[in-house]
């Protein structure tokens, strides 16, 4: 049984991935359906599982509140039985959106609300207020955010925050020093590669925060590339030198 929390870019891959499960031997997999879910997707889905005979489990995700009843009731607060009144007029997260409605992330604990950039500039804003989240400045070549880009999801980097930086560094033609290759997108954050560089050699200090082990290829600049083995919660160190 398989729950594709992060499903799969087309149901081409939903295709795939279910033909495999099946040609395993599994007969079902549990899928999550909750307010972000478009029920057309679902259930084309649905007709992929029928056609291969695999049965479906759901799973509903109603443990959390919708952008939409935060943007039209934004005083709405969550009541316990005993009357107890969770949460407060201060929130410590905040969902920011690029200009085409997608999601760019979320951002925590603190942040800046601002007002002058440019319509131009502006990358991503905050989904309750619109104030820029994300913007640049000096024709482009700075990226500034609005809140603590390091801090955001407890100390780590969300996927969409990350591919929305990452885009904006290939939009000013800038290369990154350090690539690091072979973990799942979804666990990226939870990587730690960090590179020192002394007298023609670089010290590679890696930590893995997750709970699997990822066969990690890391490249730094002028450097040889190495393969390197990262057990779950552990940290290794390796040299490598100049090519």
């Amino acid at each position: 049984m398989g729950t594709p929390e992060w499903p799969p870019k087309s149901f081409t891959d939903f295709k795939r991935d279910l033909t495999a499960i099946r040609q395993t031997g599994y007969d079902c997999f549990r899928i999550r359906v909750g307010f972000d879910s478009k029920l057309d997707e679902v259930e084309q889905l649905l007709n992929i599982a029928h056609d291969l005979s695999l049965k479906v489990h759901y799973g509903f995700a109603t443990f959390y509140v919708p952008d939409w009843f935060l943007q039209n009731y934004q005083t709405a607060r969550v009541v316990t039985a005993s009357g107890e009144v969770l949460g407060g007029v201060k929130d410590t997260r905040w969902t920011i959106r690029k200009k085409d409605g997608k999601s760019a992330g979320g951002v925590y604990i603190t942040r800046a609300l601002i007002r002058g950039p440019k319509d131009r500039d502006i990358i991503a804003s905050y989904y309750d207020n619109k104030c820029p989240a994300l913007f640049t400045s000096h024709r482009g070549k700075w990226l500034i955010g609005a809140f603590n880009i390091g801090f955001s999801y407890n100390f780590t980097l969300r996927k969409e925050l990350r591919q929305t930086i990452a885009s904006w560094i290939r939009s000013v033609g800038l290369e990154p020093k350090v690539k690091v290759e072979g973990i799942d997108e979804d666990y990226r954050p939870m990587i730690e590669v960090n590179a020192l560089e002394h007298d023609g050699r670089v010290l590679l200090i890696c930590c893995n925060r997750s709970p699997y082990e990822w066969d990690l290829k890391v490249t730094v600049a002028k450097y040889v590339s190495l393969g390197i083995k990262l057990p779950p919660a552990e940290s290794r160190q390796v040299f490598t030198s100049a090519v």
